[in-house]
């Protein structure tokens, strides 16, 4: 049997030469970190740290100013082109990143819990390869990611709020390894390789709010939940801005000493609202950086008890030799009891 150490040893020294699925940039790293933001956020530059009454904000503090008890869903499908010095491949996928909900308690405390996918480590590669001659069929398939679950409480004075949540990382990873060989006399090879990641941090957050201005903050450490994978620290700061119907956002985050920088605007005409923004993205482990501009819209309904965001993101991948075009669509439902607010 042939030696099947020597053939793995160079596979990620030849990548472009596959063909492949998913994002090119799981491949040899640990997935793509995803940000766990809602449509109306991702249409907005995915700026989030200033904005009040948000579930899936960054920023824990943001839950405070919420004065009904609300739910949130959002889904995310998204469209790939993939390049790399051998040609291109397109490929689609939906993800399910974010469901929470939230309650306001009394005394100005908020609490709710939330479940969020965090990191997407997902790939398959195949290709077609030769040793001594010989002629093989090598694919790697990796299936699984990493999710949180939180539970925040939060604190109102007036227009200041602070808030603390704690989150469980958990997830699991398989990654199957083939190897095919067109040579009866060869022995086929199959490895499968299991991964499990656990680990929990805490985040903190602040939001000083006066209707028309905001600023809000946040910091979350790094997590261990695997030998050799560290989840970053990250921590950042945002604002936004009111001039009649129209609101301007800004946000500045440093994670694992990157800087990820997102601007973004909402239109408000009754029911309605229009959305665009740019982010500026880079990934947490590798040296890829993906340029964003978005697009958004918001509708109200069952008398402002429920509201549907609308986004699409057009995003532009670089790094190495590999690029990506994504068409990324997200979709939020956000459902508000009609009960008054807790006395």
């Amino acid at each position: 049997m042939v030696n099947r150490k020597l053939l793995i040893s160079g596979i990620f020294s030849f990548i472009p030469l596959l063909t492949y699925s998913y994002t090119l940039f799981s491949i040899s790293s640990h997935g793509e970190f995803i940000l766990p933001l809602d449509a109306r956020l991702r249409g907005m530059g995915s700026t989030s740290l200033a904005q009040t009454s948000n579930l899936s904000s960054l920023n824990p503090a943001s839950v405070s100013f919420i004065d009904k008890t609300t739910f949130s869903l959002t889904c995310l499908p998204e469209f790939l082109l993939c390049k790399d010095t051998e040609g291109e491949i397109r490929l689609s996928k939906v993800k399910f990143t974010n469901v929470g909900i939230a309650f306001p308690l009394v005394w100005g405390f908020s609490s709710g819990t939330s479940f969020s996918q965090k990191v997407d480590m997902n790939f398959e590669i195949y290709g077609k390869w030769k040793i001594g001659g010989e002629e093989y069929i090598l694919e790697i398939e990796r299936e699984g990611d990493i999710n949180s679950l939180d539970a925040f409480l939060t604190k109102r004075i007036g227009k200041f709020a602070l808030g603390m949540k704690f989150v469980y990382n958990f997830g699991s990873t398989v990654e199957k390894q083939t190897i095919d060989f067109a040579n009866d006399e060869y022995t086929d090879a199959v490895d499968t390789l299991r991964d499990k990641y656990k680990g929990y941090n805490y985040d903190f957050g602040f939001l000083y709010d006066r209707g028309r201005f905001g600023l809000g903050g946040f910091f979350s450490d790094k997590t261990d939940v695997k030998k050799g994978l560290t989840l970053p620290r990250r921590f950042g700061f945002g604002m936004h801005y009111i001039i009649g119907k129209t609101e301007f956002a800004m946000d500045c985050i440093n994670q694992d000493d990157k800087l990820l920088a997102g601007i973004g605007v909402e239109h408000r005409f009754g029911r309605k609202s229009i959305r665009g923004g740019y982010c500026y993205r880079p990934f947490c482990f590798r040296e890829i950086v993906e340029h964003t501009i978005s697009l958004g819209y918001g509708l109200q309904f069952f008398k402002k008890d429920a509201m549907i965001d609308i986004g699409v993101e057009l995003c532009s991948r670089n790094g190495d030799e590999l690029e990506e075009k994504v068409i990324r669509t997200s979709v939020t439902f956000r459902g508000i009891e009609k009960w008054e607010k807790r006395k």
